[in-house]
């Protein structure tokens, strides 16, 4: 098995990348932001499916309060999840997703390092790999990630 972690600025093509591996390879596409996006909506009492607002990720929204989705995962996710569970709190998630595949994977919102450690210290030396992706006029400016 392999895993892949990809990262890049929000608009470089990091889920077109990991959707055509997956189709062309057969691999599993994963985020670990899923569980983060599927709490999100349940809180405001919208679709549970962690894609549901993918194409308006970047669009104040009345169903998120007059927010954007992006903005309100992040809120989420820096203000509670990592402070109270801990910065290695996605990666963990993410672990037990990982362990229950039977081919590779792909996670296409890789953003910090302590969410691929627990997945990089469960693994075989050699199944790991980081693939940046930069892309013109696409900048971490206004995001929380590296």
């Amino acid at each position: 098995m392999k895993i892949l972690f990809l990262n890049g600025p929000p608009g470089s093509g990091k889920d077109s990348l990991a959707d055509f591996l997956a189709a062309s390879l057969g691999i599993r596409h994963l985020k670990f932001s899923a569980p983060l996006k599927e709490a999100a909506h349940v809180l405001l009492g919208l679709p549970r499916k962690a894609d549901t607002y993918e194409k308006e990720k970047e669009q104040e929204l009345a169903a998120f309060h007059g927010k954007t989705p992006r903005d309100t995962y992040i809120a989420l996710s820096e203000n509670f999840a990592k402070p109270f569970f801990g910065p290695d709190f996605f990666g963990k998630e993410a672990l037990y997703r990982v362990l229950s595949q039977d081919s590779s994977v792909v996670f296409s919102d890789c953003g910090f390092l302590p969410e691929i450690m627990p997945i990089v210290e469960r693994s075989p030396e050699d199944a790991c790999m980081v693939g940046y992706l930069l892309r013109a006029g696409c900048t971490f400016e206004e995001d929380s990630r590296f």
